[in-house]
């Protein structure tokens, strides 16, 4: 089933796991954070969701997420979790491939977009100056059309 499918264990191997056995299979960088989680989980009463890598039977890692909730029980004072967990190994691939694609693209974007800042700084400083010499001939044709000057100029 899943559970063997994911952990490499079977369905009774893994039913049969205290929290011990849990624990060793735990990736050793994730094991305090798991260990916190559950010291944190079983005061909440409420579901989790946990993200970490487990050692499969034949010795590799895969990462899982699982969703758990801690229950006590008030007559032994003991906890146990129930819970759901799912390989994310091949979704954290994807994700990472997308995350270099992006990286590659942003490398490949970034000049071309300061270029393109560039060229747009240019453009509006040729602007200005096409402005200013627009003001500065309206003003010599307004000056050349006044009732004063010796020169008309027709703008039709």
């Amino acid at each position: 089933g899943a559970i063997e499918k994911i952990t490499g264990y079977s369905q009774e191997e893994f039913q049969n796991f205290t929290i011990e056995n849990w624990i060793n299979i735990l990736h050793p960088d994730d094991n305090s954070k798991y260990s916190n989680n559950f010291a944190e989980f079983k005061h909440e009463r409420t579901p989790k969701i946990s993200r970490y890598r487990i050692r499969r039977k034949n010795g590799t890692f895969t990462n899982v997420e699982e969703v758990q909730i801690v229950y006590e029980n008030k007559e032994t004072k003991t906890y146990f979790q129930m819970g759901a967990i799912k390989d994310i190994s091949q979704f954290l691939e994807e994700k990472e491939k997308l995350e270099e694609k992006i990286k590659e693209l942003e490398g490949r974007i970034t000049p071309k977009i300061k270029d393109l800042e560039e060229e747009n700084t240019q453009l509006k400083k040729t602007l200005e100056r096409l402005k200013i010499k627009e003001n500065e001939l309206m003003t010599l044709i307004i000056k050349l059309n006044s009732p004063n000057s010796s020169c008309v100029i027709n703008l039709r």
